[in-house]
């Protein structure tokens, strides 16, 4: 009856976790967007990082709370740690996913991972759902960004990558490639950029079915302020330092005064308007309002747009997203920012465990690595694909990274059979999941 319980449990949290996995990974994803841009920002010196967000849904006259954010920092400037809350279970909050992010020694982002919660009525227990590697050039700009996406058997496979060429240390071409989910083919995408003033004018965009023939797909047109001041430093600044590639280029609150983003597409031997979005900024150059708008009929009509307020640092304290209906806005989400004003270092979370291994797949060794964010007394162990304990071992995690043999951990690793493993570390307050393969 007990293991009857527990596989409905297990059974309820997937179903839970996998049920809003895209609308919230979404969202997760352009708030991470949005805190990097402003931790990374150099141009306007904001006093503090965020320690908590606020998500609330408008639904029928008024805001209702729907999900919290929580952001841990290792130091002033970088983020190392976002967990997100979401309400999936009626009048209660459970963490959903989380992210960590890893850096280089130039404070350049080299890794993110967005992990789910497979076990949202209990401790959580994380498991990878998507991942990204950002490599850099031995001048520290930015070449290669790898994605990867979990599978049904939740192993993460490579589903795209970006690639980026330099021309006398001025970004040329952004290559792409990436897997189609519906017809399980690799689609293929180059951008082109041109440049006036020293500032990104066009990114023009093809697209290939193998890399070799392009045919114009559409460009994106940039607009500045007749004050901008930036310079081609300052879009390769963001590019080397920014979070998700490419992303970020042309994002709110990255000191580049861009009035307008306007896309085309490449139709009829002819560009035909279909999108833009319009920026406006307060006299203290904050980014007051995004409006984004759809072209039809010959003209440009409303569908979203995101207005932001501050504090006197020039904080975000809030952002409300609305929806053009009717001939009027429609508020549908707002996230309210809390800051710390005592101490710009939000503490790193004393919870935090990860692991990591290498190679994966492995023959009959491998090399495991588990970062702890104190000294603390851990376990970590090993189960089949049917959730059966194969071995366990107890040890003392020190701050930091930890580097063990998996034939250290556990005895007889070479002799297992080829399949899929888990492996599972955890302390007093959180476990974390690795699928690890082994071959032969």
């Amino acid at each position: 009856m007990k293991r009857l319980v527990c596989v409905l449990i297990l059974m309820v949290s997937v179903v839970l976790v996998f049920a809003i996995t895209q609308e919230q990974i979404q969202t997760g994803k352009k708030m991470l967007g949005f805190i990097q841009t402003m931790s990374q920002n150099h141009h306007m010196e904001r006093s503090n990082n965020p320690s908590e967000g606020l998500l609330e849904d408008y639904s029928e006259g008024e805001w209702v709370e729907s999900g919290n954010m929580k952001f841990w920092y290792d130091n002033q400037n970088m983020m190392t740690q976002v967990i997100t809350y979401n309400q999936v279970i009626p009048d209660s909050f459970v963490a959903i996913m989380k992210y960590d992010l890893a850096y280089n020694s130039n404070n350049q982002l080299t890794e993110f991972i967005l992990s789910m919660n497979s076990n949202p009525l209990g401790t959580p227990i994380w498991i990878e759902f998507l991942k990204s590697e950002n490599v850099f050039s031995p001048d520290n700009h930015l070449i290669h960004t790898y994605n990867y996406e979990c599978d049904e058997n939740f192993i993460l496979f490579c589903s795209g990558r970006n690639h980026f060429t330099y021309n006398n240390g001025i970004m040329e071409t952004m290559y792409q490639w990436s897997l189609d989910e519906d017809t399980n083919e690799i689609e293929y995408m180059k951008s082109e950029f041109s440049y006036e003033n020293g500032r990104i004018n066009t990114m023009t965009n093809y697209t290939s079915t193998d890399s070799l023939d392009w045919l114009l797909s559409d460009k994106e047109t940039w607009a500045y302020d007749a004050t901008d001041t930036s310079t081609y430093n300052d879009i390769q600044y963001m590019l080397d330092h920014g979070i998700m590639g490419f992303q970020v280029i042309g994002n709110e609150f990255t000191g580049i005064r861009i009035t307008s983003r306007t896309q085309e597409t490449w139709l009829d031997d002819a560009w035909m308007n279909e999108s833009r979005d319009v920026y406006s900024y307060s006299p203290q150059w904050d980014m007051v309002s995004v409006y984004s708008e759809n072209y039809y009929d010959n003209a440009w009509s409303f569908e979203e747009k995101t207005d932001y307020t501050y504090d006197e640092n020039h904080n975000v304290t809030t952002q409300t997203e609305s929806n053009w209906f009717d001939s009027d806005w429609m508020p549908s989400q707002r996230y309210t920012y809390t800051y710390e004003t005592s101490n710009n270092d939000v503490s790193v979370n004393h919870n935090m465990i990860s692991i990591k291994s290498y190679p994966n797949p492995f023959f009959n060794n491998a090399s495991i690595q588990i970062k702890s964010a104190i000294n603390s007394k851990i376990e970590v162990s090993l189960y089949d694909i049917k959730g059966r304990k194969v071995s366990s071992s107890k040890c003392l995690a020190s701050e930091g990274d930890n580097n063990y043999n998996l034939n250290h951990l556990f005895k007889g690793v070479e002799k297992l059979s080829s399949g899929i493993y888990f492996l599972k570390v955890s302390n007093n307050h959180e476990t974390y999941c690795k699928k690890i393969i082994k071959i032969k």
